[in-house]
């Protein structure tokens, strides 16, 4: 006898599906940054394969935002199909604690890549700025609290430790999207220096800042796009348009990953195509003071 699936088991088939999908995308990103980080950036520029050239802290932060991301897709699977309390909870412990680790590597990432151009920008500002990101990293540290409460026996609801929880992550994520708006306005105001200066013919443009700023810039977007994207997701009624809205959050945060590879990527190209056009340019002075001690010898006979 065949069996129609209902809408709720469609629902659930599709989100599963894509979630898994988005598991693998995170392997794919784990072995394409390895194979860049080990072949491209390390064996075929310094031919050196050390630690020190290996663990960089951009290479920490860019190997463990598909990890937690796959921790995240991972925990909502475990929570649709959780079968005892425990394994329920420890779903629910796998999806916030990847969900706050990747927006935190997403923040030291950024401000470490633009720090300076920030310094460039309000130098001023730095010291300052640098105690709110202190701020934030203490938000998302103790937004982690009430889902760890819930393993043990205390005299609280479950129900009160996740709406706690709720409003602790609605504060994360409040903490990011200022943080892409202070990143956007910033890049937007640095670029806008640049274009400034190079039209009054005093322009000193350092390539590096540009492309962080860019980069930046498109991933800052990403990620308020999707405050919009969220915010529909809250006050939808319809329960497919619900899950297509959530999938698509979770899924920027993969796509955010590709723009902080993009970036390493375009700097790391950048660094040869400098390193190349200083041998070159050492080759012709070279060149040069060799012409010029031979038509000095010449000239003494």
């Amino acid at each position: 006898m065949s069996h129609n699936a209902s809408p709720s088991e469609t629902v659930s088939l599709s989100t599963s599906a894509i979630y898994w999908a988005l598991v693998a995308v995170s392997c794919l990103q784990l072995v394409a940054l390895l194979k860049f980080i080990i072949l491209d950036e390390t064996l075929r520029d310094t031919m050196k394969l050390t630690i020190k050239n290996v663990a960089t802290p951009f290479n920490f932060l860019l190997l463990f935002m598909p990890l937690s991301n796959s921790s995240i897709y991972l925990g909502i699977l475990c929570e649709v199909s959780a079968q005892s309390d425990a394994a329920f909870k420890l779903a629910l412990l796998a999806n916030v604690a990847g969900a706050l680790l990747t927006q935190l590597i997403y923040i030291t990432y950024i401000w470490l890549r633009g720090e300076p151009i920030v310094e460039a920008a309000f130098p001023a500002a730095v010291p300052y700025l640098r105690l709110v990101l202190m701020l934030f990293k203490l938000i998302f540290g103790v937004s982690l609290i009430p889902t760890l409460l819930t393993f043990f026996n205390l005299p609280v609801p479950i129900g009160a430790l996740l709406s706690i929880n709720g409003y602790l992550q609605a504060a994360c994520g409040c903490c990011t999207v200022t943080f892409d708006l202070f990143i956007v306005v910033v890049f937007v105001r640095y670029l806008k220096s640049i274009s400034n200066s190079g039209e009054s013919g005093v322009a000193i443009v350092d390539d590096k800042l540009q492309l962080i700023a860019r980069y930046g810039i498109a991933s800052s977007s990403v990620g308020l796009s999707m405050l919009a994207v969220y915010g529909a997701c809250m006050v939808v009624d319809d329960e497919n348009a619900y899950v297509i809205l959530l999938q698509t959050v979770f899924a920027s945060f993969s796509v955010v990953w590709v723009i902080l590879f993009c970036m390493k990527r375009s700097l790391h190209f950048l660094k040869l195509q400098k390193k190349g056009m200083s041998s070159a340019t050492k080759c012709n002075t070279d060149k040069v003071r060799q012409s010029s001690s031979f038509f000095l010898s010449t000239s003494k006979l």
